[in-house]
């Protein structure tokens, strides 16, 4: 892609660093709610006035390993960097005790009998005060370890092994799609708004929800226009963009983000303003015209990554040097603009239903479901084939793989298992690139390249 990318680059630095948009939200006098989980409901929290922010424990095992942005890592209290976590907030080495006498527990060690290696080390960096800029936390229930982590952290602060954790609360979603599922998750979603309220030292009121659900009405529409640059012909926007706008629309508050999605879309569709381009028809339609300016060389296939989640952009980037155009993703950290708050009468009800029928990950959706939209998406986004991760934490993803592959006719699928984020080495990456040649051949790129060639300028 040619011309000004600076709406790239403030992207992907969102994602990168959060802290860095949590300390200018700070500096206007704000506080930051950390969501942890894709279920963990941003509407209602930036309802009550906070900046929702989504946490990645997998970015954050990334960061200690020092392999992003020059290897800088996620500073802790006082600048300790989060790779360096031994000790307390309050100064206290991990071990017997700490200043004030209570005997503490070492997190990493404790919680990696309960917790997976990343969500272990996000418990430690919580609780050492690497993550000091968040002011609360919310826990969603997307994967059980999510649970065991509230339940863990509400005890170390019952017997006052944590006195300096921030307050947590968590969201119990079910996603069964039935009446009594329905009604059990509204309750749960008033409490949480009855928590966040006490936070905030104010009511929530309908108006406030009302405001949240159209904020992220507005966003998806959004990434409704760059989802459909994505499958033009010949796409105008890279996969890796895409995930790197939707990792930081979990970060930046909405002023803000809506001004990098609409120079996005301007750069995507030259000659054409961001608004035309956010009706995704006629962008298919008429930004194909304009792309060749943009990308000079069709891809050699159009591919849709399904099975587990994942944050991270050299995943992607690793794909995209191969010729593959990512079109499409099933996981919860991408956004194609199909999921948001519908508008109803009672704002609480769209902003519950829109997490309750999301699309979700495989742990926490039926399988039957799951698998008929994820081959609706990927026919949506007319992807040649589909490359399927396999997350190293991640058993339901396995689960589904079979499903998937019988439902997809005749459209290739290769599966490729990514490596744990706090792994050192590039064998993940090697994993990948194997697993994106045998797509390649098995969808014959040249004709591929040849065919799209003749789609863009035919």
């Amino acid at each position: 892609m040619s011309g000004d990318r600076s709406w790239a680059a403030a992207l992907r630095a969102a994602g990168e660093h959060p802290e860095d948009a949590a300390a200018a939200w700070h500096a206007g006098g704000g506080q930051v709610v950390g969501l942890l989980g894709w279920s963990a409901p941003r509407e209602l929290v930036a309802a009550a006035g906070f900046l929702p922010m989504r946490l990645s424990p997998d970015r954050l095992a990334r960061q200690a390993r020092g392999q992003e942005r020059g290897g800088r890592p996620w500073p802790g209290r006082d600048g300790e960097p989060y790779g360096a976590v031994t000790r307390y907030g309050d100064g206290a080495p991990y071990g017997a005790g700490a200043p004030d006498g209570v005997p503490h527990l070492d997190p990493a060690g404790a919680f990696g009998r309960e917790l997976a290696p990343a969500t272990a080390g996000f418990a430690a960096a919580l609780l050492s005060g690497a993550l000091d800029w968040i002011d609360f936390l919310v826990i969603g229930r997307d994967r059980e370890d999510y649970t065991r982590l509230f339940y863990l952290l509400r005890e170390l602060r019952r017997g006052g092994a944590a006195p300096g954790l921030v307050p947590v609360a968590f969201f119990d979603l079910l996603r069964l799609p039935s009446r009594t599922s329905a009604r059990y998750n509204r309750q749960r979603a008033a409490e949480l708004t009855a928590v966040l309220a006490g936070w905030a030292g104010r009511p929530v009121t309908p108006s406030d929800l009302e405001g949240a659900a159209e904020a992220e009405r507005d966003i998806a529409h959004s990434f409704g226009g760059i989802q459909a640059l994505r499958t033009c012909p010949q796409p105008a926007i890279s996969g890796t963009d895409a995930l790197a706008a939707a990792i930081a629309a979990r970060v930046l508050p909405a002023g803000e983000l809506r001004l990098l999605l609409d120079a996005a879309l301007a750069a995507g569709t030259p000659g054409i303003s961001a608004s035309e381009a956010l009706t995704s028809q006629t962008a298919r339609v008429t930004a194909a015209p304009n792309v060749t300016a943009i990308l000079s060389d069709p891809p050699l296939a159009r591919v849709f990554l399904a099975g587990s989640a994942t944050d991270d952009l050299a995943v992607y980037a690793a794909l995209e040097d191969l010729g593959i155009a990512i079109v499409g993703e099933d996981h919860e950290w991408g956004d194609d603009g199909s999921e948001y708050p519908r508008a109803t009468r009672d704002p609480l009800d769209g902003i519950v239903d829109r997490y309750q029928f999301a699309h979700g990950g495989a742990a926490r959706a039926g399988l039957g479901d799951r698998v008929r939209s994820t081959v609706d998406r990927i026919r949506a986004a007319g992807a040649g084939g589909v490359l399927y991760l396999l997350g190293p934490h991640d058993e339901a993803a396995s689960w589904e793989l079979p499903a998937l592959r019988e439902h997809l006719g005749g459209i290739p699928l290769v599966a490729a298992r990514l490596r744990d984020p706090g792994e050192a080495g590039d064998a993940g990456h090697a994993e990948l690139t194997r697993a994106g040649r045998q797509l390649l051949a098995a969808l014959g790129a040249d004709c591929v390249a040849g065919e799209a060639a003749e789609a863009v300028h035919g």
